[in-house]
């Protein structure tokens, strides 16, 4: 009889620690599943500001060069320029968008036969501190 109690005792005491543990053990899965769920939630926000920082460096780049032939052709204040043109902010994003379509080299020609020289300059101006803005703001994300 002492044997039987001993017996079942262990058994008990033996179950009770098995589900402790398969308990432990789901907890300890779950947590790691979402560390894991975590870095690559992270890994991929990272990567995705730094392809926007990248980009807005390139269109950056794209705008300065842009201004500095528009500045080359023109002579005049940038600041008078943007003041007797206005062109307002869809505008630009609509002829940005309708010169990103073509292919490349083909935009400074398609300005050229749209737009007279001062407002290509007022474009340039206006694109260039835009991108200069988009570019701090990604930089910002990026770090």
């Amino acid at each position: 009889d002492l044997g039987t109690k001993i017996h079942t005792d262990s058994e008990e005491m033996v179950g009770k620690l098995l589900v402790s543990a398969e308990k432990d053990l789901r907890s300890a899965i779950e947590s790691e599943e979402m560390r894991w769920k975590h870095c690559t939630d992270h890994a991929r926000s990272e990567a995705t500001s730094r392809l926007r920082h990248e980009q807005s460096v390139a269109a950056l780049e794209k705008a300065q060069e842009r201004m500095a032939v528009g500045a080359a052709s023109f002579a005049s204040s940038s600041a008078s320029v943007s003041q007797q043109y206005g062109l307002s902010s869809p505008m630009t994003k609509a002829l940005g968008g309708m010169l990103s379509m073509l292919p490349s080299g083909m935009e400074d020609e398609a300005m050229a036969k749209m737009l007279n020289s001062e407002q290509r300059l007022a474009l340039a101006k206006k694109t260039l501190d835009e991108a200069t803005a988009k570019q701090q703001r990604d930089k910002l994300a990026y770090e």
